[in-house]
């Protein structure tokens, strides 16, 4: 990696133009007493938290699927009944948080 590819993950903000005002960071502290939250906002925290649940759902089929349809070829786990189960108790808390996520907002 040269020094220009590096210095685009600096830690550090860029300085700014000649002229330009700094906004200022917003205070420290418990946030959530701070800075009301604004619904579109929340809608994030929400979208964030769907896709948290699709990901661990999807994740868990495909691999109870790749026990199911090639058990040999997953030779590290020995008991793959016993993973399948977990798999499927993944799944299970994945679609109850999905449900969950439906009744706060109303969607059927």
């Amino acid at each position: 990696m040269n020094e220009k590819d590096a210095s685009q993950f600096s830690i550090n903000p860029p300085e700014p133009s000649p002229g330009t005002k700094r906004v200022p960071a917003p205070p420290v502290g418990n946030v959530a007493n701070e800075v009301p939250q604004t619904p579109a906002f929340e809608n994030m925290i929400l979208d964030a938290c769907v896709a948290e649940f699709q990901a661990k759902k999807k994740r868990a089929f495909i691999n109870l699927h790749n026990y199911l349809v090639n058990p040999a070829g997953v030779g590290e786990h020995g008991d793959i009944v016993s993973e399948c189960v977990s798999l499927l108790k993944d799944l299970s808390e994945a679609n109850d948080g999905l449900e969950a996520i439906r009744e706060i907002t109303g969607q059927k």
